[in-house]
């Protein structure tokens, strides 16, 4: 997973279905405001909106039109990063985590239009001020944030075939997961970038192994279940976000930094090294 510094897209102009009274201003930067009220009118209005999808959901099942309903919902909520608290914000992300394992755990796969919506709900909330404030839980939000990837990726690798891969992008967001047999991927037959997914190739990250079987199952920790058959799903993901620029300031080298997995600057080593963080 590598994080880049952070990208602001253009305004958008969307209306939640069933929120009524809505009025853009003028110009491409409108951005979405309730006739009448504040920003802290359309905050309560949001939060109440997403309470009724999280009781939405409890009813809904778990099917692929089911979840791409779901989803294209809390995309509506989430679409104006600006109109989100930190409690919006971290129950969207709960919200699309609880649903994408729920779907996970079904194995019926996820949509083309699922999948969309996920990966745009999860872009506008990379955009909220709770990645902007040096908020203490952000750590552990940026935990979260990895399980939403590593779910959506299980979610599409669901009944895949070795030498299968698929793509999820949104703007500021590019993951590519793939599907390959053990000893194709510990000789460094595979290759993983996000290129695959639509990323400029000279500068799209790649993941690759180069060792033995043994070696191999010893450092991920899968010891003796591997089998040079066995199939593995291999994930690499950019985001135009830097998830620890507070929990992390100034702890560069230190025993929090190395154990967040984020103690290496991207583009050089040390303190020297420049852009973002390359989380290992």
């Amino acid at each position: 997973l590598f994080s880049k510094g952070p990208r602001r897209r253009p305004g958008r102009r969307r209306c939640l279905s069933g929120l009524g009274g809505c009025s853009f201003g003028g110009g491409g930067g409108g951005r979405r405001r309730l006739a009448g009220s504040g920003d802290e009118d359309a905050a309560a209005l949001l939060s109440s909106v997403l309470a009724n999808l999280w009781a939405t959901y409890a009813i809904t099942p778990v099917t692929k039109a089911g979840v791409a309903s779901l989803l294209g919902t809390l995309l509506g909520v989430v679409d104006e990063p600006g109109l989100c608290t930190d409690e919006i914000s971290q129950g969207s992300l709960n919200f699309l985590n609880t649903v994408l394992m729920h779907s996970f755990e079904a194995q019926i796969g996820i949509s083309a239009a699922a999948t969309a919506s996920a990966a745009s709900a999860f872009a506008y909330i990379l955009e909220t001020p709770m990645f902007n404030t040096s908020d203490p839980k952000s750590l552990t939000t940026a935990t979260n944030v990895t399980s939403t990837l590593a779910l959506a990726s299980a979610n599409q690798m669901t009944g895949a075939f070795d030498g299968v891969g698929y793509g999820l992008t949104a703007p500021g967001v590019t993951m590519y997961s793939y599907r390959s047999a053990a000893d194709a991927l510990v000789s460094g037959a595979a290759s993983v970038s996000t290129s695959s997914a639509g990323a400029p190739a000279n500068s799209a990250p790649s993941a690759s192994f180069n060792t033995s079987l043994g070696s191999f199952a010893s450092a991920t920790g899968l010891g003796s279940s591997v089998a040079a058959s066995s199939l593995l799903d291999v994930r690499v993901a950019t985001l135009e976000a830097n998830l620890y620029q507070y929990a992390l300031a100034a702890t560069a080298g230190t025993a929090a930094a190395a154990a967040s997995r984020a103690d290496q600057p991207a583009g050089g080593s040390g303190a020297s090294g420049g852009g973002g963080l390359l989380l290992r």
